[in-house]
């Protein structure tokens, strides 16, 4: 598979052309049980790489959505200000 998150379609194509490829499987080729283990694992394979994705955007401060990235981005460039202090004294 290439680097991009891959299509559901691409991930059933190769599976089936693996399947097809076993001396075993070959003769399931087609079956509904087949069809339906394919479906189940495109999903299971489709949602690792959004959930990789996403947390790869969640790494770079210009794609980030989630408050807390967004704030440990903030204090890693000390954007945040110091803690005010209180005032002791004449100036």
């Amino acid at each position: 598979m290439s680097k991009t998150t891959p299509t559901k379609d691409s991930i059933r194509a190769e599976f089936e052309e693996l399947v097809e490829k076993d001396s075993f499987w070959s003769k399931f080729v087609g079956s509904q049980f087949v069809s339906m283990l394919t479906l189940f694992i495109t999903q299971i394979v489709y949602r690792c790489f959004q959930y990789a994705d996403a947390a790869l955007a969640e790494g770079f401060i210009s794609t980030a959505t989630r408050r807390s990235s967004i704030l440990a981005a903030a204090e890693t460039n000390s954007y945040v200000g110091t803690k005010p202090t209180p005032f002791i004294g004449d100036d």
